[in-house]
């Protein structure tokens, strides 16, 4: 079937639409700037799929995937506008979905703009008032530069201090984000489709979109390494640490010898350095995200990356700045210095406390010495330390014994088990969380039991906090299944309730 011929049935109004983006000027705005798929042609056809099918999957790959900016002002080289949002959903505009989950409120946008001083990558602060988001998505689609511009110029602008390292190979943030929702809206509008009358398996299908999406964002992402600095590119790169929008901003956002002495910290520290710097919004939370895009400003960094920064720049011995957040001997951030940067990326500031806890707990002769090893070690790091740290937000002293009765025999049997084994026991097993998930919670509902009964609400954590990892750790997964198995009770109760 040749598509021109059918004008009726949805895959000529694709054409019309190809046409007529190809005179926008937005190359690889949308799905229409890479070579068509067979499944488009199947799924443009109304007597195969339905009306409403056909003209959702024609609009679905027209609609604009990225767009550039040259402003809003003339401080920025660029600007960059991703679409991500849960309004793509071809049938359902205004169901929550997957953006919502990870942020905590609608988003429909993600802005990052270059300022043209110093070239540091900026990102827009978001507001989490939904008909704001549904404004600002609507205009960054069809508004034209000038108007667009001005709405952004209104906006608050902050140094994005990402640890996700888009800017080379990997997908995160808002890339990852518009990438996963536009190939996710295929598969709700493919659910609606007889699986056995596609023309292709739907595995192949889902793959060959999917690199599509891909393949459209990677144009974006091209499309903002032009406008960074290539020098400072280049100096994160020479120095061993993973280009992240954390590490490129620490490096243009200083000149002369302050610049130096910014690569120099990298290059000594190109693991640890960066774990305090970067940071993501947390998942989910509204007041987190919100607070965690408040925190910076278009010149300064957070308040804990600039205590660090400033010490750099002062050219001052690190060691010591690193341990004193975490009150841990400047030895140890020493044995974490050479850590392969891999098994410090995206860990975060509490994640790298509880490996530096970790660490100081093990001999130097038993510590991990191969990358696979440090990584099975960061788990049981993070494993140990959730369970310890719900314990003395309730107790200290219940904390502490926790730490010296369970999780001091746990890593050196651990040491002498192998690593890579012994991570395996901190490790969900179903893959879907964190064996400590909702350990504090269940600690907080085992006290309330204890009161209820009668008995010592201390008495019950003191009790928990003299039992080992792995009773802990079983403990918490019963009375996860447990309140798992009530809400279901409840929500089937809820069903055939009038």
């Amino acid at each position: 079937m040749q598509l021109a011929s059918q004008p009726a049935n949805g895959a000529g109004m694709r054409m019309k639409i190809a046409r007529r983006e190809a005179g926008t000027g937005q190359e690889g705005a949308s799905a229409l700037s890479l070579a068509p798929l067979r499944i488009d042609e199947w799924m443009c056809d109304a007597r195969r799929v339905g009306a409403p099918v056909s003209l959702a999957w024609s609009r679905h790959i027209a609609l604009p995937r990225w767009r550039t900016l040259h402003g809003p002002d003339p401080d920025f080289i660029g600007t960059l506008i991703l679409f991500c949002g849960d309004s793509l959903h071809p049938f359902e505009p205004e169901r929550p979905g997957f953006v919502k989950m990870c942020y905590g409120f609608r988003r429909e946008v993600i802005v990052l703009g270059v300022r043209r001083s110093d070239r540091a990558l900026l990102e827009l602060v978001p507001r989490a008032a939904g008909d704001e988001e549904r404004r600002l998505g609507h205009a960054a689609a069809n508004a034209p530069d000038f108007v667009l511009s001005a709405i952004l110029g209104l906006g608050r602008w902050r140094l994005s201090d990402s640890w996700r390292g888009f800017l080379v190979r990997w997908f995160a943030h808002g890339f990852g984000m518009a990438a996963v929702q536009h190939a996710h809206m295929y598969r709700v509008m493919l659910d609606r489709v007889d699986p056995r009358a596609l023309p292709q398996p739907l595995e192949k299908i889902e793959a060959e979109l999917n690199r599509r999406e891909v393949g459209v964002m990677r144009r974006a992402r091209r499309r903002l390494l032009e406008w960074l600095d290539p020098e400072v590119v280049r100096s994160v790169r020479r120095s061993n640490a993973i280009l992240t929008p954390a590490t490129y901003n620490l490096v243009a956002t200083a000149k002369g010898e302050a610049r130096e002495r910014r690569v120099a910290a990298l290059n000594t520290y190109p693991s640890v350095l960066p774990a305090f710097i970067a940071k993501d919004p947390p998942i989910p939370g509204n007041a987190d995200v919100l607070a965690y895009y408040e925190s910076g400003s278009e010149h300064e960094f957070r308040a804990l990356a600039r205590f660090i920064v400033g010490a750099v720049d002062r050219g001052e011995p690190l060691s010591s700045y690193f341990s004193r957040p975490f009150d841990a001997r400047p030895q140890v951030i020493q044995a974490v210095r050479e850590v392969p940067r891999l098994v410090l990326w995206r860990i975060g500031a509490w994640g790298l406390h509880a490996l530096l806890r970790a660490v100081d707990a093990v001999p130097a002769g038993e510590r991990p010495d191969t990358p696979a090893d440090w990584i099975a070690f960061r788990d049981i790091a993070v494993a140990v330390a959730a369970l310890a740290e719900a314990l003395e937000d309730l107790s200290e002293e219940a904390g502490l014994q926790f730490w010296s009765g369970a999780v001091l025999p746990f890593l050196q049997w651990a040491a002498r088990q192998g690593w890579g084994m012994a991570a395996e026991v901190v490790r969900d097993p179903v893959g879907d969380g964190s064996v400590a998930y909702g350990i504090d919670r269940a600690l907080a509902a085992a006290r309330d039991v204890a009161r209820a009964q009668g008995a010592c609400p201390d008495a019950a954590v003191e009790a928990l906090a003299r039992l080992s990892v792995l009773e802990l750790i079983a403990w918490n997964r019963g009375w996860q299944d447990r309140l798992d198995e009530h809400f279901r009770r409840v929500e089937t109760r809820g069903l055939v309730r009038p």
